[in-house]
């Protein structure tokens, strides 16, 4: 089961870092955690990552806060 984590801007990029590593240590072996800002690797075409993994994930895990809300990136993640 792949869980994907949309994040905009601090703090939610940070928090979004603590997120991961709490699924993949507390659902290892059940639950795979995406987040851009560490499972993309340079090079890779971005767009086509994302798009892959918001296609195949049954969680989507948005982290919000007052100044992200309407920051194009979250409302496409989310949308």
């Amino acid at each position: 089961m792949q869980a994907f984590i949309s994040w905009s801007g601090e703090p939610t990029r940070t928090l979004g870092h603590e997120l991961k590593e709490f699924i993949d240590t507390a659902f290892a072996g059940h639950v795979q955690s995406f987040l851009s800002d560490a499972n993309i690797a340079p090079g890779e075409r971005f767009n086509d990552v994302i798009n892959d993994r918001l296609e195949t994930s049954i969680i989507g895990i948005h982290l919000l806060a007052r100044a992200n809300m309407a920051e194009p990136w979250i409302l496409f993640e989310g949308g």
